[in-house]
């Protein structure tokens, strides 16, 4: 804390930049404090090591309402595998107080991963902190660590004999 501004961040999906990643960093870097991209890959299909001393902000920012009034806990239940009431029948406060403060508590007890949707997440999956290099820039980032390995894709792609970092990266 103790910023006497907003620290402004920018992010893209790795395929919308993925084309010349370099102009992205480049445009943005001048005007924000952090520019950052995010992978894109199927999370059903590719499983992360779950931190299990990880402790979820979102529970104590944020519920997510859908289109029919469902109430999840999290906007990454993108399934609605854990519903939490609906405000047809409950009020918003009454499910922050009394359902949300249950899923506070279990993290802060150390039963997060008894949620499935907590288990499989990818903010509280185990993370390795480290930097990348990427067109002679080094940029500081965190790496998610997979059970089954993941190589990933832009920066955390392995780069190939020529040194792209990924397959689909313009050739000078």
């Amino acid at each position: 804390m103790g910023s006497q501004k907003p620290r402004l961040k920018v992010q893209a999906l790795w395929s919308s930049i993925k084309e010349d990643p370099d102009k992205f960093f480049k445009t943005m870097e001048p005007l924000v404090d952090h520019v950052a991209y995010n992978i894109d890959f199927d999370y059903k299909k590719i499983h992360l090591v779950p931190d299990p001393d990880y402790i979820c902000y979102r529970l104590w920012q944020r519920l997510s309402v859908t289109s029919v009034g469902d109430v999840l806990k999290c906007p990454s239940d993108f399934e609605k595998d854990e519903v939490l009431g609906n405000v047809r029948t409950t009020t918003l406060k009454e499910i922050w107080d009394t359902a949300q403060e249950d899923e506070r508590q279990r993290h802060l007890n150390g039963q997060r991963l008894q949620s499935s949707i907590c288990e499989k997440c990818h903010h509280g999956a185990t993370v390795e902190h480290g930097a990348k290099t990427h067109g002679g820039k080094e940029h500081v980032g965190d790496q998610i660590v997979y059970e089954d390995g993941f190589e990933g894709v832009g920066l955390n792609r392995k780069p190939d004999e020529n040194g792209n970092s990924d397959t689909n990266t313009k050739q000078s």
